[in-house]
């Protein structure tokens, strides 16, 4: 109807390594090293969900599956050392949440916000000690919250704050390390003014209070 509507994807998408995930730097000499070719990941992707729209508010919720393959990854040997490589199988789920408000005819609210989880199926480098464990750096939650005012008839002024929670830390494949990557946080601020009809200023300031 006017209002709801439903929808249903499927992708089959493939990525290939950028040309220096092949190269490593050797800890002691630091000369550039081959590491081997890297595969191209596959990810299918299977996403269902429904948007909803009034005169005030537009909401669009997701549920999304992907299943990948060769998934490319920095893999941490110790402080000093690492490459790029591949996991044999994995894959990821979650949920997005997108809503816009309009508040008052100047004040649009927008909100964010996703729940995923990331498991690694099969990796034969770990000796099947990976298997069935989250891909550590990647946050469960991640919030992004803010307001969009529009202060003229030319300039519109962005507040925005990101959030995302702790993670398992980069190197901890076997999800077994007490410390974890901390939560994220940032506060953003952008200002976009149209001088000309071809021409626009925008300045803004990243991560405001860190």
């Amino acid at each position: 109807d006017p209002a709801l509507s439903v929808f249903a994807t499927y992708s089959d998408a493939f990525l290939t390594p950028d040309i220096d995930r092949f190269f490593s730097t050797d800890r002691d000499t630091y000369e550039v090293i081959f590491n081997g070719f890297i595969e191209p990941a596959q990810a299918r992707t299977v996403t269902v969900g429904l948007n909803h729209l009034t005169d005030r508010n537009r909401l669009k919720l997701s549920v999304f599956h992907s299943r990948l393959e060769n998934e490319i990854f920095y893999y941490k040997i110790s402080a000093w050392e690492g490459k790029n490589t591949n996991i044999d199988k994995s894959h990821k789920y979650g949920v997005e949440v997108q809503d816009s408000l309009q508040i008052t005819p100047n004040v649009t609210g927008l909100v964010n916000y996703a729940w995923t989880r990331a498991i690694i199926d099969r990796e034969a480098d770990g000796g099947g000690a990976y298997d069935g464990k989250e891909l550590p750096g990647v946050s469960r939650h991640s919030l992004v919250a803010g307001f969009n005012v529009r202060v003229t008839d030319k300039g519109n002024l962005n507040l925005s704050h990101t959030w995302r929670s702790k993670a398992w830390a980069a190197d901890d494949f076997d999800n077994d390390n007490m410390q974890k990557q901390r939560a994220y946080q940032s506060t953003d601020v952008a200002y976009r003014h149209r001088v000309t009809k071809d021409a626009e200023l925008y300045a803004a300031v990243s991560n405001l209070f860190d």
